[in-house]
């Protein structure tokens, strides 16, 4: 149905520039890394990432909606990944800055399914509906 790129972002008042390129590696020595619950696939990717990097205890703030991160972010409490389309309105708001990093977790994949029934026209309009929110 959709798929959602992530990117990482962070309060305009965290001392990050929105044009600056940034190591994540570097970011996670100094800032709290705002992402999903743990164990979802970007906690996971991150983690993997960072390991590699020999950073094995990063301090994580696990969340679970996008909205929370974005809010603790907006606090200037850390960097945030975000979907990118979930972060755009605050974005736009100046309430979160994009970061240019070398590293972002792989993009979320969103797919689904029904049944035939005899209910495929509310089947139709509930597939749309979701699409509207992705």
């Amino acid at each position: 149905m959709a798929t959602h790129d992530y990117g990482w972002y962070a309060s305009p008042n965290a001392g990050l520039l929105k044009y600056n390129f940034y190591s994540i590696p570097e970011l996670a020595d100094q800032y709290s890394l705002i992402m999903d619950t743990a164990n979802s696939l970007v906690h996971r990717e991150v983690r993997a990432y960072l390991q590699a990097a020999d950073i094995y205890e990063p301090n994580i703030v696990s969340c679970f909606s996008s909205a929370s991160a974005i809010q603790i972010a907006t606090l200037g409490n850390g960097i945030a990944a975000l979907p990118k389309r979930l972060a755009r309105p605050a974005v736009d708001a100046g309430l979160i800055i994009p970061l240019m990093t070398d590293w972002s977790p792989s993009a979320m994949h969103f797919s689904g399914c029904v049944l035939a029934t005899s209910c495929e026209e509310q089947h139709v309009r509930l597939i749309h509906f979701v699409k509207s929110l992705l």
